[in-house]
């Protein structure tokens, strides 16, 4: 579009006006005043109060850009899981109560009594008590009796208990590399969030200056359809007067309908651009405004060679940053799982208030509390087979992890480089669309001021203008694309701050 504009006048023939007959005698030509230039692309982009910014575009789509969203909830889950990790090492304390109702039952032991001393040791033969006969008297000389024996049945079961139980050996083997990996993941995450956001509004100033880019093509092409207006105009009142051939006025009506053509696809350019924009800052209206300064110079600093931004990147990138702490939480994350191949050690608690209470006999039906402390080992076969299956998935991932690293390393190389180098040619395409902009600048004064004596036509004086205003778009492109390197440059060695 822009080779087009620039090359719009110069392929069609000048067209002179028709001659008027030249007096008898020879005059000095009449000064006349020449059009004052206004400048399309200067008018397009004059930045105005309350205007948008890059820097407004970015911090707004940053905040609400969806995938922002979806890493800050990636920085959640993983912050939840360093809850649990902290909670593991919490002894585990269960409360427990309950009522049963039992379906009745009669417990009998057939048609005998049960015989009871009152006191240890050989059964003897004594007087009886009332003094009527001889009995069966224990070591004591107390006489020996016999009842019915039957194990009473509650129908009402009421139970409460308390169990606790301290993870020894969890705290040994699996805590202190659990929380770490959790940590570590945790910080990943967070980092990811960053990284994601910075991206974001990089994209959206440099949706932002394509959307400036497009304001400023689109003025150009509105000038020079108009200047093609005018250019037409002329030709069909040279056409009438018999000055011009039918072809050559053709050739400019040509000309005007790739114009037009012209503005129209800049005007979809326009309104997409700036459709872009307005989605990325989450708004449903567009209507935006000049607030950024384009035109005004940038100065050249020194960014050092490519090597050194390569490992500022590699140093700074936060994408690096958290893969590097995504492979430390998986190596800690196998530390913590290797403690499944030995066996488990736990102390244990369990109170027990019930009624009626089962540890005491023979049962009664009233509210009576027991208690019982102990430690237990325990080990299961198949756990080394389930921990080496899953410390195995996790040296894969960690090899995973070192891969896109590596991969990373790689691209941010390319990366830099590119946008270090699209900056060199950025700033050499800026020194030749400025000296080409005074060149026209020169030339249309020189124009102008043939056109006050009368030397030059108004089609040379319109054909400078626009060569004029295509020399200024074409430093207003070479002023954009230097601040899209800046911007690539900065964002690609972690150099970008967050906007806002």
């Amino acid at each position: 579009m822009i080779a087009f504009v620039s090359l719009l006048w110069l392929a069609a023939p000048a067209v002179e006006p028709v001659q008027p007959v030249p007096p008898a005698e020879p005059r000095e030509f009449e000064e006349r005043e020449a059009p004052e230039f206004e400048d399309p692309v200067a008018k397009a982009l004059t930045v105005v109060p309350g205007g948008l910014t890059a820097e407004q575009a970015a911090a707004r789509a940053g905040k609400v850009a969806p995938s922002v969203d979806v890493k800050q909830a990636d920085v959640d889950v993983a912050a939840a899981r360093v809850d649990q990790a902290v909670y593991a090492a919490v002894p585990q304390l269960n409360l427990t109560a309950s009522y049963t109702r039992l379906s009745p039952l009669t417990i009998k032991f057939g048609s005998g009594a049960l015989v009871g001393a009152a006191n240890s040791g050989p059964l003897g033969v004594g007087p009886c008590a009332d003094g009527t006969g001889q009995c069966v008297v224990d070591s004591a000389g107390t006489p020996v009796g016999a009842a019915q024996f039957n194990i009473p049945v509650f129908l009402n079961q009421w139970h409460t208990q308390a169990s606790l139980v301290v993870p020894v050996s969890d705290y040994v083997l699996r805590l202190v590399q659990g929380l770490k990996a959790a940590k570590q993941s945790r910080k990943s995450a967070e980092l990811l969030a960053q990284a994601e956001r910075l991206k974001v509004e990089t994209d959206a100033r440099l949706a932002y200056y394509q959307w400036v880019r497009a304001v400023a093509s689109l003025a150009v092409t509105e000038d020079a359809l108009e200047g093609a207006g005018a250019r037409l105009t002329d030709a069909q009142a040279s056409f009438t007067a018999g000055a011009l051939a039918k072809a050559d006025l053709l050739r400019i009506e040509a000309l005007v309908a790739n114009a037009q053509n012209a503005v129209l696809q800049t005007q979809a350019l326009v309104q997409f651009s700036e459709a872009t924009l307005a989605i990325m800052m989450g708004m449903d209206k567009a209507g935006f405004r000049i607030g950024e300064d384009v035109l005004s110079d940038v100065t050249r600093s020194d960014v050092g060679e490519v090597d050194g931004l390569i490992d500022e990147a590699t140093s700074k990138r936060l994408e690096f940053r958290a893969l590097t702490f995504s492979g430390q939480a998986l190596a800690s994350a196998v530390k913590a799982e290797r403690s499944g191949y030995y066996p488990r050690f736990d102390l244990f608690g369990d109170g027990v208030y019930a009624n009626p209470n089962q540890r005491i006999f023979p049962p009664q039906e009233k509210w009576r509390g027991t208690w019982a402390v102990g430690a237990r080992i325990t080990y299961s076969i198949n756990a080394p087979l389930v921990t080496r299956a899953r410390v195995k998935e996790l040296k894969a991932q960690r090899r995973g992890v070192d891969a896109q690293l590596e991969s990373l390393r790689r691209a941010l190389k390319l990366e830099v480089t590119s946008a270090y180098l699209d900056r060199e040619r950025a700033f050499g395409a800026l020194t030749a669309a400025h000296k080409a902009k005074e060149a026209s600048e020169a030339a249309y004064r020189a124009t102008a001021a043939l056109f006050r004596v009368g030397k030059a036509t108004s089609t040379e004086l319109v054909v400078a203008e626009e060569d004029r205003a295509n020399a200024r778009l074409r430093d207003v492109n070479a002023r954009v694309d230097l601040r899209v390197a800046e911007t690539r440059l900065r964002y690609a060695t972690g150099n970008m701050s967050p906007a806002g």
